[in-house]
């Protein structure tokens, strides 16, 4: 198989190439093989791709017409999705694979540094660190991930109205999304630098307000939904850290504002549903007693109070509301998880000002304040808030028809 795979002058087509790999893969991991016969199998497959890697890499750098360096970077990008296809059956244990794993990774990092604005090699070894996500040793990938995340994310292409450059956006957010699932606080390093230049790219992809177009109005929801994607990430995994880093905590006072437009001003439940998340999961490390920063303890109580939840709230009660939607039913359940969240970490202080005074001051339905002190009292977790978004709903819907 591997004759007719890497012949000279081969008829074979790519799709063809793809099916055999597919074929190799499985072969390679067969049932019955021991690891050694598995390593030398797998590893001399992959040393001939990773041997023309290596030789397009070279070409390409002593090409001299753009589009001779485009369409090796094409050539390129087509080994490292077969380097892909050999390591997808790998379903059993696979640490006495890692040497082979780890060279596929480091080859596959130089072709990115010699190509980084090549589309298709971008978005192929963003494929490729998927899979060595699952195949590598934790510690070997975190090593080797600081290099090809500042070229991922500093060389971002920058025609927001080209497809690939969508593309490659959201290739990235979810492959940044899926690091932070799998590492929590242990990508923080890698993280830390790259947080704001990543958050700022998406930025400025938005088409400006000003435009009105359908493709630009779905662009800017989209780059605002990654936005704040990435930040609920960071905030649910662990990695709040990361934005009291040197490099992230001059812009942390940005950061929680823009969080509180994506709940007032987009008009996406999605992206309202995502901010109020992130606020729940930042409260939990921020607002917890034990916390052992005073400074961001009162910050970020004032900003809960001041701004989220007097947000929220106008957000969920607003004529312009639309409160039979799924996805603003979802919200109204999101704004019930904060408002159970912070009675649980404030205590009853926060039940009290709520039902007494920031409710009423929105002429919410008397009748049932009292409800939503004892959904409130109720004894378990933040999750649980389905009686709260319950009443809420239907405080909703009183005020829609004029029942104060």
């Amino acid at each position: 198989m591997r004759q007719i795979l890497f012949m000279v002058d081969s008829p074979l087509g790519d799709s063809d190439r793809t099916h055999l790999f597919e074929i190799g893969a499985l072969l390679i991991n067969y049932a019955t093989r021991v690891p050694e016969q598995q390593a030398a199998h797998l590893e001399s497959f992959v040393r001939l791709l990773l041997n023309d890697v290596e030789a397009l890499i070279g070409q390409a750098q002593l090409a001299t017409h753009e589009d001779t360096r485009h369409f090796m970077g094409n050539s390129v990008a087509l080994k490292l999705s077969y380097l892909v296809t050999l390591s997808k059956s790998s379903s059993r244990d696979t640490s006495h694979l890692s040497v082979v794993y780890g060279t596929i990774l480091q080859v596959s990092v130089k072709a990115l540094t010699a190509m980084v604005t090549h589309p298709m090699v971008r978005s192929k070894f963003m494929v490729v660190l998927h899979r060595m996500v699952s195949c590598l040793d934790n510690a070997l990938l975190l090593d080797l991930l600081p290099q090809p995340m500042e070229l991922l994310v500093s060389h971002q292409p920058t025609v927001s109205s080209d497809m690939s450059t969508e593309s490659d956006v959201e290739d990235l957010v979810a492959m940044v999304n899926q690091l932070m699932i799998k590492y929590h606080i242990r990508l923080g390093p890698v993280l830390e630098p790259l947080l704001m230049v990543l958050l700022s790219r998406l930025v400025d992809r938005m088409p400006s307000d000003d435009k009105q177009q359908p493709h630009d109005r779905s662009i800017r929801l989209a780059m605002q939904r990654h936005y704040f994607l990435v930040l609920q990430h960071v905030a649910a995994h662990g990695l709040s850290p990361v934005l009291l880093g040197p490099t992230n905590r001059p812009h942390l006072e940005t950061l929680l504002n823009t969080v509180v437009c994506g709940i007032r001003d987009v008009d996406d439940p999605m992206a309202k549903k995502t901010c109020i998340s992130t606020v729940v999961h930042l409260s939990r490390n921020w607002l917890s007693p034990t916390y052992t920063d005073p400074a961001i303890h009162a910050a970020f109580t004032a900003f809960v109070m001041d701004q989220v939840v007097p947000t929220s709230l106008q957000t969920i009660i607003a004529p312009g509301f639309r409160r039979k939607d799924p996805g603003c039913v979802r919200v109204v359940g999101e704004v019930a998880v904060l408002l159970r969240e912070l009675a649980i970490i404030i205590g009853p202080s926060f039940t009290q000002s709520l039902v007494n005074q920031v409710l009423p001051a929105y002429s919410f339905p008397s009748n049932l304040l009292q409800e939503v002190g004892n959904q409130l009292k109720e004894p378990s977790t933040s999750l649980n808030a389905d009686g709260l978004r319950k009443v809420l709903r239907e405080g909703i819907q009183a005020m829609a028809s004029g029942h104060r």
